[in-house]
């Protein structure tokens, strides 16, 4: 008969899982104060907010570093003086890395992040079994880690959601008014310290033991044989299918290509992974078979794969992404190699060269973010220098309109440097200081401020929502740049609002006042903004009407981008019940000849009720 475990010996495990695993399980206490501090903190502390933001990612990143150094000290049977040195090494690695986020913290850094938080979590699958033997160890290890990491989330999401329903019951029967955020913080410390600390007293004790174990469950190889093996079967038809299509028209496969190649290649590799311990056994003759013929069925993609990423690159350079695919369609060329010619098939190479392929991407001149950077700039100077932009290293403004297509080109190069690196590079090319007009702004606005300093409109490919070759189609936006002082005499209340469509969707979100319904949308056709109380239509404000105001004042017909005076963006209307004064922010969206379709719209409302 079952015994539940006493609290005695519950303890005891908890307490052997302390002393095995100390640092992890600080990491984990740290980075679930650090979560909580975050849920109390307000839009009024926002650098308390990214310090407890950066210090969360850190301790992501010290949990498992720390996890895979006590496997490494253990099973080496390191004393504790070594084990305390490997610790201190990392705990150093981890605080200047917490500054160098709090003082470089962009969208590049947190890519840089990943990268590093990939490259730690597979040295923790092969860092109990860094030598070449020990191949069912290894795997047995990761089985046993895979189980209790599926355990700990089922537990920790029972527990969780058992407490919440207590804590709503107490709340509705008992009038406690408990407040919402600590629905939040119950969660951060049952993710964040209970499922840690269980998924850690489960981690095999005897890892030498698990070479001699022969445990294997059937329903993953069921999984394996008649779920993955079809998709991959699937995958490799589809990939066929299209390289033969390309082949006959004679035409360059398509970039997006790439992502399908990849997703086969890992879904094959998984496979073989994992049943490779019954590779071997009776009736199992099969996975020979199927692995020889997965991995010479991948040169053929792997070159499409280098083909289609390598069209792309030719036209737009390297980015991040493309630098990715490229190392990984090498990473998969030497893995079928190896594994379609070797008679040893040393699964451990799998998780070992993708953590160092990892860390090599994320640091240095020859890494991602730095290759990629040079590559979008080069690629930039080019198309400015062709079109006349750039002329002998300083930006001409007086240059001719240029197409849409390459005004797309040039606003996609922006963005991602707005978005990756910033704009530091592209500063000797101007002859005033532009730090004011990149400085830490909302991210569109230093996007357009760079296209300006162009004279380049804004372009993105994606808005364009008809596809008449005959027509010109250009984007617009009309802001106000400076927020004056808001006059609210005579109304009763203010609010934001914002009203948006993109294909197809309309973003419309209402305001209650005085049990009334204020909303603001655009309308189907895209052609006005629509003020509608209790979902009824009361005033449409047409956009051409609009802006060909504003242009008559601003003795300007170019359409684009323009800053309207702040009182010109205002528009009242008023009925028997209410009157309400519309204050205008910016406009944007698209022009086609005399057409004007809006895409966004966003400012401040007054409202007087009568």
């Amino acid at each position: 008969m079952a015994r539940f475990p006493s609290i005695k010996s519950l303890a005891n495990e908890s307490l052997f899982t302390l002393k095995r695993f100390p640092l992890c399980l600080l990491s984990a206490i740290i980075g679930s104060a650090a979560g909580i501090y975050l849920i109390n903190t307000n839009y009024n502390q926002a650098n308390a907010a990214k310090n407890a933001d950066y210090l969360i990612m850190v301790c992501s990143l010290g949990l498992t570093l720390f996890f895979s150094i006590s496997l490494f000290a253990e099973r080496k049977k390191f004393d504790k003086n070594k084990t305390i040195i490997l610790n201190a090494i990392a705990l150093i690695l981890l605080v200047v890395y917490y500054f160098f986020l709090h003082e470089r913290a962009n969208s590049m850094e947190y890519v840089r992040y990943t990268l590093i938080n990939i490259a730690f979590h597979l040295f923790a699958s092969f860092a109990a079994y860094t030598d070449k033997q020990n191949l069912n160890g290894f795997w047995q290890f990761n089985k046993a880690l895979f189980l209790r990491l599926f355990f700990a989330v089922i537990y920790s999401g029972t527990l969780y959601l058992g407490i919440c329903l207590a804590l709503l019951a107490i709340d509705q029967l008992f009038n406690a008014h408990i407040n919402g955020k600590n629905y939040m913080r119950l969660w951060i410390v049952i993710a964040g310290v209970f499922n840690t600390w269980f998924f850690l007293a489960g981690v095999p004790k005897n890892l030498e033991e698990l070479e001699q174990s022969d445990e294997y469950p059937k329903g993953l190889k069921i999984f394996t044989q008649y779920v993955l093996l079809p998709l991959v079967t699937l995958y490799l038809l589809i990939l066929y299918a299209y390289t033969i299509k390309i082949i006959c028209i004679q035409h360059l496969p398509k970039g997006w290509v790439s992502y399908l190649v990849i997703g086969f290649s890992v879904l094959g590799v998984l496979a073989l992974l994992l049943v490779h311990p019954i590779r071997n056994r009776e009736g199992n003759k099969w996975i020979h078979i199927f692995s020889k013929w997965f991995y010479g069925a991948l040169y053929p993609l792997v070159i499409l794969l280098f083909v289609a990423i390598g069209t792309r690159i030719g036209e737009y350079g390297i980015t991040e992404n493309r630098y990715f695919i490229i190392v990984l369609a090498i990473w998969l060329t030497g893995v079928s190699t190896y594994f379609l010619f070797s008679k040893v098939s040393n699964i451990k190479y799998i998780p070992l060269t993708l953590c160092a392929i990892a860390l090599f991407c994320s640091f240095g001149p020859w890494g991602a973010f730095s290759i990629a950077e040079k590559s979008q700039m080069h690629v930039l100077e080019n198309i400015l220098t062709k079109n006349q932009i750039l002329v002998d290293g300083k930006i001409n403004t007086k240059h001719k309109t240029v197409p849409d297509t390459i005004a797309e080109q040039i606003t996609s190069i922006v963005k991602y440097f707005d978005n990756m690196h910033g704009f530091k590079d592209m500063k000797p090319w101007f002859t005033t200081n532009i730090d004011s007009l990149i400085a830490d702004t909302l991210r569109y606005q230093r996007v357009e401020n760079v296209m300006k300093l162009l004279n380049v409109p804004v372009t993105y490919n994606y808005y364009r929502n008809w596809n008449n070759e005959n027509e010109e189609y250009k984007r617009f936006n009309y802001y106000t740049s400076q927020e004056e002082v808001k006059e609210i005499t005579g109304y009763d209340y203010e609010f934001s609002f914002y009203a948006y469509s993109y294909s197809n969707y309309y973003y419309d979100k209402a305001t209650t006042i005085r049990n009334d319904s204020i909303s603001f949308s655009i309308s189907k056709d895209s052609s006005a903004i629509e003020l509608k109380k209790n979902r009824k239509l009361i005033y449409s404000l047409a956009v051409a009407d609009l802006i060909k105001q504003w242009n008559d004042s601003l003795k300007s017909n170019n359409g684009y981008s323009s800053t309207v005076p702040y009182k010109l963006m205002q528009k009242v209307y008023e009925d028997s019940t209410l009157k309400i004064k519309l204050q205008f922010n910016s406009i944007s969206g698209i022009r086609n000849k005399e057409r004007y379709h809006i895409d966004n719209a966003n400012g401040v409302c007054f409202i007087k009720i009568k």
